[in-house]
């Protein structure tokens, strides 16, 4: 189940990734989603902020159904319920292990020149510091244990 949940969160942020790559009127491996810890403004709840980035600049705010490019907010098998969490947590532990202060991480899921695969990227805010698989940003230390652990 949990290949499957990465399996399609990767196959949706490449699909974004190309409708944006044609909207902007660029090549793919240009357009990135960028997935952010905030504040909200109200409630002080600390959420994820995700944004459509063109050569590494936002260009755009959008939210998980937008990047799942779901229909009218219809998510009949529950991901915007599974994988925020997840990657929720994910960052928080990155930035943990990385030194790195919760509201400067920067997490760029960048589309390669195909728009077959897509490689994530960790920053402290401008800096880079690593490379993490799909599987580790949504699963965290997680993506380490055998699958039939993970529940």
């Amino acid at each position: 189940m949990i290949d499957s949940i990465i399996s399609k969160f990767k196959k949706h942020i490449i699909k974004h990734c190309k409708i944006k790559a044609e909207q902007y009127g660029t090549d793919i491996s240009k357009v990135s989603v960028r997935f952010r810890l905030i504040k909200e403004e109200k409630s002080q709840e600390q959420v994820i902020m995700y944004s459509t980035c063109k050569d590494g600049v936002k260009v755009e705010d959008n939210s998980f159904m937008d990047i799942m490019h779901f229909k009218l907010n219809f998510d009949a098998l529950g991901y915007s319920n599974i994988v925020p969490p997840f990657i929720h947590k994910s960052l928080v532990g990155i930035c943990g292990d990385c030194a790195i202060e919760e509201e400067r991480i920067m997490v760029y899921a960048m589309p390669n020149q195909s728009g077959e695969d897509i490689a994530i990227h960790i920053y402290d805010f401008d800096k880079w510091v690593k490379q993490v698989t799909l599987a580790e940003l949504v699963l965290g230390n997680m993506a380490e244990q055998p699958e039939d652990e993970i529940d």
